[in-house]
């Protein structure tokens, strides 16, 4: 029966470094695939961003009202920026507390289960050692 049992533990293990190889072939093939269009979207952006820069420099450049309007307008939206952010700020804090804190208390039971269901299955492999069946 210990044979038999090994034979099949044997033919799992070699089945599943089969599919490993496998799957690190498609994460591979997948990666490649990013990377290529990444590499596409990252050059097109830089075309149309300088494009863009390029536009916006001449016409900051040239046309002075522009300038005068972008000042005017920051200057009268300094202040009620300033409370936004100040109000954004504080929010932020009363919200983002309570969700860390959720966070780390679901980070802390996972843990704990994850130790516990490696625990068990060292357990177990020591209990059927122990038996004889492995």
């Amino acid at each position: 029966m210990s044979d038999k049992f090994h034979e099949q533990t044997q033919r799992a293990m070699d089945s599943g470094k089969d599919l490993s190889s496998a799957a690190y072939d498609k994460a591979y093939q997948a990666s490649e695939t990013s990377r290529g269009l990444f590499n596409q979207t990252s050059q097109y952006v830089q075309a149309t961003a300088s494009q863009l820069s390029g536009t916006t420099k001449y016409c900051w450049h040239e046309f002075p009202p522009i300038r005068w309007a972008t000042y005017t307008l920051g200057a009268f939206n300094a202040i009620p920026i300033a409370i936004l952010i100040f109000w954004v700020i504080v929010i932020l804090g009363f919200v983002s507390l309570p969700v860390v804190s959720v966070v780390v208390f679901i980070a802390f039971i996972l843990a704990g289960c994850a130790l516990f269901v490696w625990g068990g299955f060292h357990a177990g492999i020591i209990i059927l050692t122990k038996l004889g069946f492995m």
